[in-house]
């Protein structure tokens, strides 16, 4: 399904409801300015965790936070490590994700249909935070982590030609 909204909160809130509404395994969010590789997201599909997102470049930098890269939580078996926040450009949120955040938060009259306001921050929060940002603390409360799988990578496809790997960079950074 395709939400052509302008805002990123409203898009995870509409994909949220939907996703819970219409009983779906999990969904997955993908930006459209996005360029990646057909693997990556089987790989997202196919994760056993609840919440994970594939690394994205956006022409400067990853837009994740790792946190302390000597204290990485790492799953042996499927190489992927925990995060603090991650891009929210290609993520993957499971059933029981969706239903926790469903079931956490309030509803909200969006073009005429209810919508849970997941994304909403101004009832908490005083200052910005970046979509990224705010469905990580949500899904922290909620009792989730956020894993990526550092071997896939994506980039945002009108800022830069470059597309490098987050599997190099999480090497230099563990030297």
């Amino acid at each position: 399904m395709f939400f052509r909204e302008g805002s990123d909160h409203m898009v995870i809130n509409l994909g949220i409801t939907f996703a819970h509404d219409e009983k779906l395994d999990g969904v997955v969010f993908i930006n459209r300015e996005i360029s990646w590789n057909p693997e990556n997201l089987m790989d997202l599909c196919n994760t056993d965790k609840d919440a994970a997102a594939v690394p994205v470049f956006d022409g400067h930098v990853f837009s994740l936070e790792i946190g302390e890269v000597a204290r990485l939580e790492e799953d042996e078996k499927s190489g992927e490590i925990k995060v603090q926040s991650a891009s929210t450009d290609f993520l993957y949120l499971s059933s029981a994700a969706v239903g926790r955040l469903y079931e956490n938060h309030p509803s909200i009259n969006y073009g005429g249909r209810s919508v849970k306001a997941v994304m909403q921050g101004a009832e908490s929060f005083n200052q910005y935070f970046t979509t990224a940002d705010l469905l990580s603390y949500r899904l922290t409360e909620a009792g989730f982590g956020l894993w990526v799988n550092p071997l896939h990578s994506a980039h945002k496809a009108v800022r830069t030609l470059q597309t490098p790997s987050f599997n190099e960079g999480l090497k230099e950074l563990r030297k």
